[in-house]
Parts: structure tokens; sequence; C-alpha cells
């Protein structure tokens, strides 16, 4: 299968290091692979804290905070969350949710929420998934279609 010993050594030295759990400090993952990225991220959201409780940040992103926990929360859970949302961002910029809620707009929600009083809701459908394609597609359309028009009148 291997050729030679180096590559039986990377070959290794690869397998060891996909094997290798870094929950410990997902920042050393940082600048890598988009592979390696979500796994920091992903490594990130496991901290966990006991002053959260069962309004832990999740993958999925859901927060929600109603009036009477609000001062229980924005005390305690916000730093720690704040600081979760940092690593995730310190090691995935592009980083979304499963609601597809980005870092910035999860923070911008709960400090709205912390800073207004008000109730911090951010549920599955909170956000929707933006397309680049989408806002080109008018553009592509019509540059296509100059495309076969010029084809069609130079090909006669």
């Amino acid at each position: 299968m291997f050729s030679n010993p180096t590559e039986l050594r990377f070959a290794t030295l690869i397998i060891s290091s996909l094997l290798r759990k870094k929950t410990a400090d997902p920042l050393t993952n940082v600048n890598l692979s988009p592979f390696w990225q979500w796994r920091s991220a992903y490594e990130c959201l496991q901290n966990r804290s006991s002053k959260c409780g069962p309004k832990q940040l999740t993958m999925a992103g859901i927060i929600q905070v109603t009036g009477s926990e609000l001062t229980d929360y924005c005390t305690g859970c916000k730093p720690w969350t704040l600081d979760l949302l940092t690593c995730v961002e310190s090691v995935k910029r592009d980083f979304w949710f499963i609601n597809y809620g980005t870092v910035e707009q999860i923070r911008d929600a709960i400090n709205h929420g912390c800073n207004t009083n008000t109730a911090i809701n951010i549920n599955a459908t909170a956000f929707k998934k933006s397309s680049g394609m989408r806002n080109f597609r008018g553009t592509y359309m019509a540059l296509f279609s100059a495309l076969v028009m010029a084809i069609f009148l130079f090909s006669t």
C-alpha cells in the first residue's frame, strides 16, 4: 500500500491527528482546513456553564429567554455565551448555526434583549439563509440572453 517509510509515517501522523480529541482548547485549530474549522467551532460550543442551565447555546442557535428569566440570563449566562460566540468566530468567521443565524446575529439579539430588557427569542425559523446566487440571478440571465443572441446573430 505504501511504497516508502515516509508515506507510512505521513499516513500515521494524519490518522493519529484525526483520532485525537482536542476539546480542551479549540483555538489550537485556527486557520486550518474547513473541516477543522467546523470541528473547532463545534468544540467551542461543547463548553458548558452551570450558570446557563437549559439556556446553553448549541449548534441549533436557539435561545429563548422570557422576561422573568432575563435578569438571571443577562447577569449569569450572557457573558459565557458571548465568550462562546467569540470562540466560534475566532475559529470560523463564516460560521452559521442550524437556524441559519450567524455569530453576529446571535450576539446582536442577545445584546439587544439584555440592553432593552425584552425577551430573547431566537428560534428555529428566526433567520433565512441568503444566497449570493439569488442576488445576481437577474444579471446572469441578462448576460446569458445576450450571449445566446450574439451567437445567433453571428452564426448566420
